[in-house]
């Protein structure tokens, strides 16, 4: 099977290919690749930078489809375009923050998110509220870090390590939590190479990486679906399928013309003058 990780961001996961390499099935190809060639940062919390990140993110994942691939991975914790690709698509797709805070669901009777920083505990509370796990949430705790200063130019991966063990044991400790989800798949992917010598429960609970769990769970969504033939999604809600009528317009209209925020950068609107008619009378 055929699997894409799509990094909703301008850098790709550190440790990443070599940690997943190890835990895929043989017959498992994966292909990782970042959008740093429609968005700059590695920064997707607020809203208006997510949607363009998403946006990216489910434009790529309609061509995985059509270049054959069996299902998506979009590895970021805002799952940045997650549904819109689902009703574009009938592949598997899966975000990382819903797999990994399902799996903790049933890993635990309460699960902590340490987050990168203050700024993004809002969006992943918001999160965790819409994917129904509110009542399995313990705490979301951070580690102090500034908006887009979470890689390595800014921060070692072994201080993340040890930050990111500090913070989980508070919330073992004072917040009751059962099972810990690490906030960031770039400090995931540090705490999955980094801590093998720990083992994974190194502090009393697990801390889950997001993309290795994701992982699995891609393989397993994808040999359910083509060994028993359930759908990737149901088609009757939420997930309803994009009409192929307006699918296939937009696409091709996209295609013709040149990128809509291109709009933008062009000279200022300018208030339009009404007059009035009665001013004559």
């Amino acid at each position: 099977m055929k699997i894409l990780i799509i990094e909703p961001a301008n850098a790709t996961l550190p440790f990443a290919k070599e940690n997943l390499s190890k835990i895929t099935r043989p017959d498992t190809e994966i292909t990782m690749q970042n959008i740093s060639a429609v968005y700059p940062l590695h920064y997707t919390c607020q809203q208006y930078l997510g949607g363009k990140a998403g946006n990216a993110c489910a434009e790529m994942i309609v061509r995985a489809e059509q270049d054959g691939y069996d299902g998506a991975i979009i590895a970021c914790m805002a799952d940045p375009g997650l549904e819109a690709a689902r009703q574009a698509v009938d592949i598997p797709v899966l975000g990382v923050h819903e797999t990994t805070c399902a799996t903790a669901h049933m890993m635990g009777g309460k699960f902590s998110i340490v987050a990168t920083g203050r700024y993004s505990v809002s969006a992943f509370a918001n999160l965790v509220r819409k994917y129904g796990f509110a009542s399995k949430l313990a705490s979301i705790r951070h580690l102090g870090l500034e908006p887009g200063k979470i890689d390595t130019t800014y921060v070692s991966p072994e201080d993340i390590v040890n930050r990111t063990k500090e913070v989980a044991r508070k919330c073992v400790d004072e917040d009751g939590a059962d099972v810990i989800i690490s906030g960031c798949t770039i400090h995931g992917a540090e705490l999955f190479e980094l801590s093998k010598a720990d083992g994974p429960d190194s502090i009393g609970a697990p801390i889950l990486d997001p993309v290795s769990v994701t992982l699995k769970m891609a393989e397993a969504m994808i040999d359910l679906g083509k060994k028993t033939g359930y759908p990737a999604v149901s088609r009757v809600g939420l997930y309803q399928k994009t009409p192929d009528e307006y699918f296939d317009t937009t696409r091709k209209w996209l295609s013709t013309h040149p990128s809509p925020e291109q709009h933008y950068y062009r000279e200022p609107l300018k208030p339009k003058v009404h007059e009035d008619s009665s001013s004559n009378a």
